[in-house]
């Protein structure tokens, strides 16, 4: 019973960290502005009070994290979360305008996927009710020879990924 327990809640905590994994810079209902470009060799990042000899990384980035301090919904800041930023930016840009307004099939087709994903009102209205069938396989959890037919089966059936050591 303890395995089964324990079995239910990993698959079902995987089901719910890799749905919130690629939200990191997510605001509900999309970005509210533009992020900056970031520019792609930037020479006012040096700090040439550094020395080079002493502390590289000072001299070549100084500049850059004087300018740019964490912000606080973020627990790091780096050149590479501008750029994750302005990608993330884009992306839904692009999204949104094939969800409105498709301009051929392909676009209709990852528009509609998109609208649909972002469509938060019909998701609370359906609460845990999608989730019903797989909840109903791993309630069917016998014992711990049955865990990776289960896995399997939710792996293929619901796209479930579930890790372990």
């Amino acid at each position: 019973m303890i395995s089964k327990s324990l079995a239910s809640l990993l698959i079902l905590s995987t089901a719910v960290c890799l749905g919130q994994a690629f939200t990191e810079t997510d605001v509900p209902g999309g970005p509210t502005s533009e992020p900056k470009q970031p520019i792609i060799f930037d020479l006012s990042a040096i700090d040439k009070t550094a020395d080079p000899c002493i502390d590289f990384y000072q001299y070549a980035c100084g500049n850059w994290l004087k300018k740019n301090p964490v912000p606080s919904d973020q627990v790091r800041w780096g050149r590479f979360n501008e750029l994750a930023e302005r990608n993330n930016y884009l992306l839904y840009t692009e999204l949104k305008a094939a969800a409105d307004d498709p301009k051929n099939p392909l676009q209709r087709k990852y528009g509609d996927y998109f609208a649909a994903c972002m469509n938060v009102d019909l998701a609370d209205r359906l609460g845990t009710k999608p989730l019903q069938p797989a909840l109903a396989t791993i309630a069917s959890l016998k014992d711990k020879k049955q865990l990776a037919t289960i896995v399997a089966e939710l792996q293929k059936n619901y796209s479930v990924g579930v890790f372990m050591d």
